[in-house]
């Protein structure tokens, strides 16, 4: 099942598993939320490096870098692919990355009704 993150009025992101026909009507309903759209692909050639550097030329292993995570290796595993991760995961990413979590996402343009 898919789902989308969402940036509230705050500047904190949330990820939302909702169907998506109920998230655009949270969204109707609540204009401190506005839709954005992840960048796998930047969260994986991140993690990938990092996990290079850190590995001395060579990838660290899922394991090692899960514990240094502090999250599950098949979660690195996706994070490494470029798949969406939870919000929780996402932030203990950015964080052993040293970069903000605003980096691996764009604001969707809003569609006229």
């Amino acid at each position: 099942m898919g789902g989308i993150f969402f940036k509230n009025k705050f500047g904190l992101y949330f990820f939302s598993v909702l169907p998506l026909v109920e998230q655009k009507l949270i969204h109707m309903a609540n204009n401190t939320l506005s839709p954005v759209k992840f960048n796998g692909e930047l969260l994986s050639k991140l993690v990938l490096e990092k996990r290079k550097k850190e590995g001395n030329g060579q990838l660290l292993s899922l394991e090692k870098t899960s514990k240094i995570v502090s999250c599950a290796r098949l979660t690195i595993d996706r994070a490494s692919k470029g798949n969406e991760v939870d919000s929780v995961t996402l932030y203990l990413l950015c964080k052993w990355l040293n970069k903000p979590m605003d980096i691996f996402f764009t604001k969707v343009k809003k569609v006229k009704q």
